[in-house]
């Protein structure tokens, strides 16, 4: 019997033992930009939410990849208007 699994669930990872920010926010009934926003000490997070968050990073000794967070700090640089000199 076929089993079906949808996308973004128990994807087959090089290190099974290593939480990501998918399974922090399922853990937390959150989503992954709430996660984010936790991980990031960004406002806008209720506090309720945020222990929530805290727990389930502690619970699944998360740590947030340093090449994601390489690359989120490039996609926001991007963003800025480009100006030509006339």
């Amino acid at each position: 019997m076929k089993s079906h699994v949808g996308h973004g669930q128990d994807k087959v990872r090089n290190q099974p033992n290593k939480a990501t920010v998918f399974d922090v926010a399922k853990l937390a009934g959150v989503s992954i930009k709430t996660v984010s926003r936790v991980v990031n000490s960004e406002p806008n997070v209720r506090p309720a939410t945020q222990e929530r968050v805290n727990r389930a990073i502690a619970e699944l000794n998360y740590l947030p990849s340093e090449a994601a967070r390489r690359l989120a700090g490039q996609r926001q640089r991007t963003h800025a208007p480009a100006s030509s000199a006339t």
